[in-house]
């Protein structure tokens, strides 16, 4: 084998490492946090004894069937605004189920506020400081994940 067939093989060879390293990074997904990312945070920044973990988790349980049930009528209310694409254009219609979308939004925005104001109320009195430092993060955790933006 001569130099230069050695060297156009080595070329493509790197080439193709090249491409396939460029499709890992620009094809893959976008980071999902664990379920229960927030919840472990929540413990850990305001040091949670056993018993306010106890009252935390029947919270949690009970935030979480609340925001499900929202986001289910959410979903419902979807499937008929998008279904509604097959037949005429109905503006009335599909400007009410934006408005129950929207309340729906909001009324899950109350029950996330309502959450953390009682996460409040378990705190003692030396966790309170952690609680105003901890209640900047929230913004971050209850926000979507950013997609990457498409060239």
């Amino acid at each position: 084998m001569n130099k230069t067939r050695f060297l156009t093989l080595l070329s493509i060879g790197l080439l193709i490492i090249n491409l396939v390293l460029l499709g890992f990074i620009f094809l893959r997904k976008p980071k999902q946090r664990p379920p229960d990312a927030l919840k472990k945070t929540i413990i850990s920044k305001l040091a949670l004894d056993e018993k306010q973990i106890s009252v935390y988790d029947s919270m949690v349980k009970q935030h979480v069937k609340a925001v499900n049930a929202a986001n289910d009528s959410i979903v419902e209310l979807k499937k008929i605004l998008y279904n509604s694409l097959k037949n005429e254009e109905n503006t009335l219609q599909n400007d009410s189920l934006i408005s129950k979308i929207n309340q729906i939004q909001t009324n899950i925005e109350h029950i996330h506020l309502a959450h953390f104001q009682a996460i409040k109320t378990i705190c003692t009195p030396d966790q309170l400081p952690k609680y105003y430092e901890l209640t900047e993060d929230i913004i971050q955790h209850l926000s979507p994940p950013k997609r990457p933006e498409r060239k």
